[in-house]
């Protein structure tokens, strides 16, 4: 169950989907482990000058994914905090030139993972910072108090924060899809030299990456890209060359036991497995050949 905020900090342990795009600072490998950050986090739509004087420090330390997404693409950040716990994420919309709308929204779809079945949950954050939570459609904004975003404008394009209390509203160490959408971005600023004026797109989203991410319960999160628009079986798994998304994250798990290992990666890929589904992004007929795939070429 959600509920609104105001504005935080955040931590989490869970293996998460996200559908996002990045392409700015030093961009980290196909699957990499970030964080938890050094510096504040403050969910207010911009890049925090935590200490004043000493320069721009939020996300700065934060890898993210780069080269992924569509024309709407964003620079996805992903990020932890425990006291008190959030999951933490920054959309840098670098193609939105323009201030959101006070009546349009950037949206965030996922899974909650309660009473044993998967929930759909969607934030829809507005250009006029105001935001909208709902479960399975229904409009839970009144009683959300374990959610906050903002919608910002840096002069440049627009930026989009979100936090999510990890304890209460979602699902720690459980792999989960994530689907961000922003409206169709204008080609060109207006007043760019060259661009031409035209009308705003009709109204209509498109999403804006594909990213599957593991928020651990140490603080850490780890995460790994998936092509936007274009995600197959085999690029989760291919059992021919043992690679894909999922055997590159889970790969970040091994160390120590390798039974014990074993045995996570074939609780998370199931998870994740499902939640894919729970999407449409895979049939749930393939979930059994994906699973044995991962398992199979991991347990190597």
């Amino acid at each position: 169950m959600f509920a609104h905020r105001t504005a935080g900090t955040g931590v989490v342990s869970a293996l998460v989907l996200l559908a996002v795009a990045a392409v700015f600072p030093p961009p980290a490998a196909a699957a990499f482990s970030t964080g938890p950050s050094a510096f504040c986090h403050v969910t207010d739509g911009a890049f925090t000058d935590c200490t004043p004087g000493g320069g721009v420090e939020e996300w700065s330390d934060i890898s993210f994914l780069a080269g992924l997404g569509t024309s709407a693409g964003a620079v996805v950040y992903t990020d932890q905090s425990t006291a008190p716990p959030r999951l933490l994420l920054m959309y840098d919309l670098l193609l939105h030139q323009e201030p959101l709308p006070v009546d349009s929204f950037f949206d965030i779809t996922f899974n909650i993972f309660e009473h044993g079945e998967l929930e759909l949950y969607e934030v829809r954050c507005f250009g006029d910072n105001t935001f909208r939570v709902f479960e399975d459609g229904e409009d839970i904004t009144e009683e959300a108090d374990t959610v906050d975003c903002a919608v910002g404008f840096n002069g440049h394009n627009v930026q989009v924060e979100l936090e999510i209390e990890t304890l209460v509203t979602y699902s720690p160490d459980i792999p989960l899809f994530w689907s961000p959408a922003a409206p169709q971005p204008r080609p060109c600023p207006p007043g760019e030299p060259g661009c031409q004026p035209q009308p705003l797109a009709p109204p209509g989203f498109v999403e804006t990456s594909s990213t599957i991410v593991i928020a651990s319960s140490d603080g850490t999160t780890k995460v790994a890209g998936l092509p936007v628009g274009g995600i197959t079986p085999a690029s989760l798994c291919d059992r021919a060359t043992g690679t894909g998304v999922l055997v590159d994250l889970l790969g970040l798990l091994a160390g120590g036991n390798h039974g014990r290992f074993v045995s996570q990666v074939a609780h998370d890929a199931r998870m994740a497995l499902a939640s894919l589904a729970d999407f449409g992004i895979i049939a749930p007929s393939q979930i059994g050949a994906l699973h044995g795939c991962v398992v199979s070429t991991l347990g190597k």
